[in-house]
């Protein structure tokens, strides 16, 4: 999917599920750049996280 694209579908996404938890699996960095908390799972084990 084009960037143009994904930024439209996430702006929905994130507009409809304002006050809600998300989980977002994602391959691009650009997708996930609005959330407040980030957490890396490599292999089925959690090896990095990070907050806003």
């Amino acid at each position: 999917m084009d960037e143009q694209t994904e930024s439209k579908i996430m702006d929905e996404i994130y507009r409809i599920s304002q006050d809600k938890t998300l989980i977002i699996i994602a391959h691009r960095l650009s997708t996930i750049k609005s959330c407040d908390k980030i957490y890396k799972i490599k292999d089925g084990v959690l090896y990095d996280e990070a907050c806003k």
